[in-house]
């Protein structure tokens, strides 16, 4: 069960959303636009900041706080990097870094190399790389693995992932790091890659509570033979399963609550 605080942001971002995410928004991203309108309405809820302390420039929050919201926008098929940017943020504090609402994400992996004042290499199949304004990777810096973030200026291939998000390829020749912002332990790189895969998967919890619903809700009306689908035993067994199915998906979400 949420708490009240997590009920709160479920109803606020359920509405919030059901008014500016359509189809037409999911088209219009699908064909290389920015959702901006969409954007700045979680900026200006401080939805981007959730979960970081004012010392981070944040508002407060739980990370169950970011589960709940990030599985009504999954319910909702935001098209717009929201779990990569909380994540993002969530790094910057880790090291003592102000949390910003500018589209960005974390890079796994050491893959760039070069010094403090310049830095090259290039970044396969990015999600939502060419709407990002930042990535947050790791490079190695005279010797040493150190995160950086650099401005997204140059990309190519674009294509999607297999969650239908788009993606491209980023290339920094002698780009200049934003930030240099330090290193994190082994066991801070574990924490951020398990609180990252949370985060996806309560976005697919959302989806799959919300594929669900429009089943069901189709079964109900559609008729076949004279009576509705929902009628049918093998389309109930289907239902059934799926329900199942999304229930234990949802349980294990529920557990994340770190």
């Amino acid at each position: 069960m949420p708490s009240e605080s997590q009920q709160l942001i479920i109803d606020s971002v359920g509405k919030l959303l059901s008014d500016h995410v359509t189809p037409a928004l999911i088209e219009s991203v699908e064909g290389g636009d920015f959702a901006a309108d969409l954007w700045s309405e979680l900026v200006n809820q401080g939805l981007l900041l959730l979960g970081l302390d004012e010392a981070s420039g944040g508002y407060g929050g739980t990370f169950g706080d970011q589960l709940a919201l990030l599985r009504e926008c999954g319910r909702h098929a935001v098209p717009a990097p929201v779990s990569q940017t909380l994540l993002a943020n969530h790094l910057r504090s880790t090291l003592g870094q102000q949390g910003l609402t500018t589209p960005s994400a974390v890079i796994d992996g050491t893959v760039l190399s070069g010094s403090s004042e310049s830095v090259s290499g290039e970044l396969r199949d990015v999600p939502w790389g060419a709407m990002l304004s930042s990535v947050l990777v790791q490079a190695e810096l005279e010797g040493a693995s150190r995160w950086i973030e650099l401005p997204v200026s140059k990309f190519s291939d674009q294509g999607t992932n297999i969650a239908g998000e788009p993606t491209a390829a980023l290339s920094f020749e002698d780009a200049v790091p934003v930030t240099v912002l330090g290193s994190v332990s082994e066991q801070h790189l574990r924490e951020l890659l398990h609180r990252g895969a949370a985060m996806h998967s309560a976005m697919m919890a959302g989806a799959l509570e919300q594929a669900l619903q429009i089943a069901v809700g189709y079964v109900l009306e559609r008729k076949q033979f004279g009576q509705p689908l929902a009628k049918f035993q093998a389309i109930q067994h289907q239902l059934a399963v799926m329900a199942t199915e999304v229930a234990a998906s949802t349980r294990s979400v529920d557990q994340m609550q770190m």
